[in-house]
């Protein structure tokens, strides 16, 4: 295995790389921004009109209000989690996919749709038990958040770090599933290349919430800007970590291989 990648370059090469991609690409990058935007839109305005909710509720410290804040709350969280189980994930690993084949050749009008069909049930399996995975995570924090016993103050402590960490695995889902690992696979080489990466892991995280909360307010951004900018940061990110795992002597380690099963 090649030694680990400087943060502070690594970072720059995938940031520049997606960047330059976005400007070389105007025309494909609204059709990917748009592919995305239509799919993950129920999820955005659900979270959006609960925000707005809980805020207005609060400002005005109205009781009966915030008292169903938190059931509120939990429904949105559920269904956030079907629809990124039925529609967002399964969109976003066909939109990865439909990139892996821009690389190769030329885009037809049925490429996403292809790509979709062909991941849907994988994508199915894996977004689902990533997304009711971290709700129950979430609810499980929030209720430690409640309890005022020690000892639930410190598991909610270990279930926020989880929370972090499922969230950052998360990151590497769409092209495991492209690159057809088994269920159980993804999860685990998801766990090993983030954590073994994880700095890089973090910095394009943090710098994809970034660019997703500046655009929330333009809508423009987000229709036509963010879909595009999120892939191409995973695949420059996915890429670049690719190249660091290859096979490696018995002695160096389990082998972590992350682009074995595209065939």
């Amino acid at each position: 295995m090649k030694e680990k990648l400087p943060l502070l370059k690594a970072y720059g090469t995938v940031l520049k790389t997606a960047t330059t991609e976005l400007y070389q690409s105007m025309g494909y990058m609204l059709l990917v921004s748009l592919i995305w935007f239509v799919a993950t839109l129920p999820m955005t305005v659900i979270i959006f009109c609960f925000t707005v909710f809980a805020a207005q509720s609060l400002l005005k410290a109205d009781q009966e209000a915030m008292t169903a804040v938190l059931p509120l709350f939990n429904t949105t969280m559920l269904i956030v989690a079907v629809w990124n189980t039925l529609v967002a994930g399964p969109a976003t690993t066909a939109l990865y996919g439909m990139h892996q084949v821009r690389k190769e050749s030329y885009l037809e009008k049925k490429t996403f749709f292809e790509q979709f069909k062909k991941f849907y049930w994988s994508s199915f399996k894996v977004y689902g038990a990533f997304s009711f995975g971290l709700v129950l995570l979430i609810l499980n924090f929030i209720i430690t958040l409640i309890e005022t016993s020690f000892l639930m103050k410190i598991v909610g402590l270990i279930t926020f770090y989880l929370i972090v960490l499922v969230f950052l695995m998360s990151f590497y889902l769409s092209p495991l599933i492209y690159y057809k690992h088994k269920f159980t696979d993804v999860f685990r080489k998801a766990f090993l290349v983030m954590m073994d990466n994880f700095g890089l892991t973090l910095a394009v995280n943090l710098t994809i919430a970034l660019i997703y909360v500046l655009s929330v307010p333009s809508v423009i951004l987000l229709l036509f800007l963010y879909g595009a900018f999120y892939l191409w940061m995973t695949d420059s990110a996915f890429d670049l970590i690719s190249e660091r795992y290859e096979t490696v002597d018995a002695e160096d380690g389990e082998e972590i291989e992350i682009q074995d099963s595209i065939d």
